[in-house]
């Protein structure tokens, strides 16, 4: 290929970037001046404590998600969301007890030290109805924001055998282990929520909170020699921010369309 010749996929994909570039800029909707009904998609990062009973159990953990909201001409906001949850702040440090020996270490099945790993990870799932209030921001669009939802929460311990020469810990053992715990949550937002007038920077940033209300979901815990059937309580809170890809609509005379 010639040094001054462009490949065929980059001239499309210069094509297609000047065609959307070109439209955005030239749209019909004027968000600066009324309150824009807009199909939303965002990416989301949240950084959780936890509180109640998942606070004995859990540090400091993450959470990245992804979002559809459907914002109304009247400035309420319909969200479905998923989110996946990963730490590696484990208190919860006795469970294996059994398998440890004297010195605190776990053998293999070659007589060696296992190298025995342990992280959070998690899911949150909810739909969730919230209000803009455009009492600041650069436009109607813009402003405090309150989400309320509901929704699904689950947690667990993983547990990785780096060699995998561990049989006391194979994966049909780990389940014995690893706490699997899920159930109903409730969760809050508020914060702030900013769609700009030239509909290039969009984003929203706030505080969240989550109320679940879980039990475990192993029908046995070897290392407690039984069922763990009590009912817990948790929580998490924290800072999210999220950025915004609105699809505004665009008007013509015979057809209404989107675009990014």
């Amino acid at each position: 290929m010639d040094k001054g010749t462009i490949p065929a996929y980059r001239k499309l994909f210069l094509i297609a970037f000047l065609v959307l570039w070109t439209l955005w800029g030239s749209a019909q909707i004027q968000v600066r001046d009324s309150v824009v009904r807009t199909p939303m998609f965002a990416f989301s990062y949240t950084a959780h404590n936890p509180a109640g009973d998942m606070a004995e159990r859990f540090g400091f953990s993450s959470m990245v998600g992804v979002e559809f909201t459907q914002k109304t001409g009247n400035n309420w906001l319909f969200t479905f969301r998923g989110g996946y949850m990963f730490g590696n702040d484990i208190k919860e440090d006795t469970i294996f007890d059994d398998l440890i020996t004297s010195s605190g270490n776990i053998i293999s099945s070659q007589g060696t030290y296992a190298s025995i790993f342990v992280y959070q990870r998690g899911l949150h799932i909810s739909a969730r109805a919230g209000k803009l209030f455009p009492v600041i921001g650069p436009n109607p669009n813009s402003g405090i924001r309150l989400d309320l939802g509901a929704g699904y929460l689950m947690h667990r311990l993983r547990i990785e055998d780096s060699d995998n020469v561990t049989p006391q810990l194979n994966p049909d053992y780990r389940k014995g282990y690893d706490r699997l715990t899920a159930g109903m949550a409730l969760s809050q937002f508020i914060g702030y929520h900013h769609q700009s007038n030239n509909r290039r920077i969009n984003f929203y940033i706030g505080f969240e909170f989550v109320q679940a209300f879980t039990s475990n979901q192993r029908g046995w815990n070897f290392d407690q020699r039984g069922p763990d059937d009590r009912s817990r309580l948790d929580m998490l809170y924290g800072i999210k921010a999220g950025f915004i890809i609105p699809m505004y609509p665009r008007s013509s005379k015979n057809s209404r369309y989107y675009y990014f």
